[in-house]
């Protein structure tokens, strides 16, 4: 998902061009990993589900998911 993603996304604030970390693929796995693991053995990380049915959720739907997760946290 986020090899399509990449191919379609304007940056702007980059010059539209690609950080070391997008260029390095064996890095977002990696990172994916680690935040997975995270996510499955620190109670206080929590996984947020960005694309729930194999898409990409909006940076708002994004916003409510953490929201969501947070409020529950910062009573």
């Amino acid at each position: 998902m986020m090899k399509e993603r990449n191919k379609t996304s304007v940056r702007n604030y980059a010059g539209n061009k690609k950080d070391v970390h997008e260029v390095d693929i064996e890095f977002q796995k990696n990172s994916r990993k680690s935040a997975l693991w995270l996510s499955e053995n620190l109670s206080y990380f929590k996984k947020i589900d960005c694309a729930p049915k194999k898409e990409i959720l909006s940076r708002e739907e994004v916003h409510e998911l953490v929201y969501e997760k947070i409020k529950k946290i910062v009573k």
